[in-house]
């Protein structure tokens, strides 16, 4: 339904289909009355196809015209205006570019959940910034220390794929509700099944992890030190400061602002005594405030890592195939605050964690647990087994509450 209105010299036409809660007006911009009528008749008619499923919308349309790259820009814009850490941005910025060229996507409409599982099938980590150079290519490089550090033919790890899935699928989501899609092409795409025990990481034993802080040089000692008392994660200890580390009071505290931690929430951390010493050796007094705080040692990456494991002695995965890595430093820690008897609310607000899950689940390894004074108090009974000699029918057997 539609008539015709004359504003000036050009008309317009007021629209109201069924299910409209009132009229809408259309600027038509012609005089002509008889073009006009056309106009509007085509316009109701468009717009009917559209409510009935039979076109796609002008959203739709819109969206399938432009390039991915212009939506991934609007959708960056849309994440960081949302104030999502720093963290989540860069993997967006970083990731899902990589899962568009190497899929071939260039609009909206290239993307199809077979063409993505082709492109997952045979997906291979991206070279690192020297390889990229030596190749005379200016590719992104991939991330330190993860699994997309490529080695020779080496494949990407299921978990890392299903982690591309899920940055690709919220820029997708992003599109749905912005009408540029009507689905979600990748909304059917099923995640690759772990293997079990697969990225299960393992705590060390105290007299273990002395022998790992002993035999560490003492620029990396107090990185690892820092990371296990604190509790503070690889990304965070990268974007701490000097002056988030006061020192000198009477209660020392390091203050971490929102922008470092991964739950985007600012937080104030007790700094035992025993990591203080360290945490002078990386922030000198002459060091200035605005400076990173570990720097210039930085975080050791794997390689490191796993050179300074093996010289302590300990082995960096066990007979489960259960890793110490950098991240189980913060798994240590949580772990002997609870063998330490730590109540599960203070041990949350220490690790900064939101669910008793996670520290149960997550954060605990109870093969440190140590159950040999658990088992003595049970109640001891004596045994007197068959004399020598006799036979079975003669058995004597004493029972007794030792």
């Amino acid at each position: 339904m539609f008539h015709l209105i004359k504003r000036g010299r050009l008309f317009s036409a007021r629209i109201r289909l069924s299910g409209w809660s009132k009229w809408r007006t259309f600027s038509l911009g012609v005089s002509d009355k008889r073009v006009a009528h056309e106009l509007a008749e085509n316009l109701v008619q468009k717009m009917e196809r559209q409510a009935a499923g039979i076109l796609p919308s002008d959203a739709v349309l819109d969206g399938a015209s432009k390039r991915v790259s212009d939506h991934l820009a609007a959708f960056l814009a849309y994440v960081e205006g949302r104030g999502r850490t720093g963290t989540t941005l860069k993997a967006y910025r970083q990731y899902i570019p990589f899962v568009l060229q190497g899929s071939g996507w260039e609009y909206f409409g290239d993307i199809t959940a077979n063409s993505f599982e082709d492109w997952r099938a045979l997906a291979k980590p991206r070279p690192t910034r020297r390889q990229s150079q030596n190749a005379g290519d200016d590719r992104t490089p991939a991330r330190k220390g993860g699994s997309i550090e490529p080695s020779g033919g080496r494949r990407l790890s299921p978990k890392y794929l299903n982690d591309l899935l899920g940055y690709v699928r919220a820029f997708m989501n992003w599109a749905v509700r912005r009408h540029f899609l009507d689905v979600n092409p990748l909304r059917d795409v099923e995640p690759i099944k772990l293997r079990s025990g697969r990225g299960h990481r393992r705590a060390l034993s105290r007299q273990e992890l002395e022998k790992f802080f002993k035999c560490s040089p003492p620029e990396r000692r107090a990185v690892y030190m820092a990371s296990y008392f604190l509790g503070l994660r690889r990304t965070e200890m990268r974007r701490l400061k000097c002056g988030d580390f006061d020192l000198n009071s009477a209660r020392p505290v390091v203050r971490i602002p929102g922008i470092v931690t991964k739950n985007a929430k600012p937080a104030v951390l007790d700094i035992p005594a025993g990591v203080i010493p360290a945490l002078r050796f990386l922030c000198p007094s002459d060091k200035p405030p605005f400076a990173y705080g570990f720097s210039p040692f930085g975080i050791p990456n794997m390689e490191t890592f796993r050179s300074d494991v093996a010289k302590a002695g300990i082995c960096f995965k066990d007979a489960e195939e259960r890793r110490f890595d950098f991240h189980a430093l913060r798994l240590t820690l949580c772990t002997h605050l609870r063998i330490a008897g730590v109540s599960k609310r203070r041990a949350m607000a220490i690790m900064r964690l939101s669910s008793e899950r996670l520290l149960d689940h997550v954060y605990f390894d109870d093969s440190q647990l140590s159950l040999a004074d658990e088992m003595s108090k049970l109640p001891v009974f004596g045994f007197a087994g068959p004399a020598h000699g006799l036979s079975h029918g003669a058995i004597s057997v004493g029972l007794g509450v030792a």
